[in-house]
């Protein structure tokens, strides 16, 4: 067991009106730190939005 534990979460979820919404927000690292890979991609038809679930890479 690692004797730091990071603060970060395992998870990050992010959503998008559009797909240039999404991709704005995919390249700003407010919304996606350093350190996580895109996991899920989804449209929601009903909603007409983007959601994307990033996972923290294991180090």
């Amino acid at each position: 067991m690692a004797a730091i534990q990071q603060n970060r979460p395992r998870y990050r979820v992010v959503f998008g009106k559009d797909a240039q919404d999404l991709e704005s927000k995919l390249n700003n690292p407010d919304f996606v730190p350093a350190g996580y890979t895109l996991t899920h991609l989804t449209f929601n038809s009903a909603r007409a939005e983007y959601l994307v679930i990033l996972e923290q890479d294991e180090e």
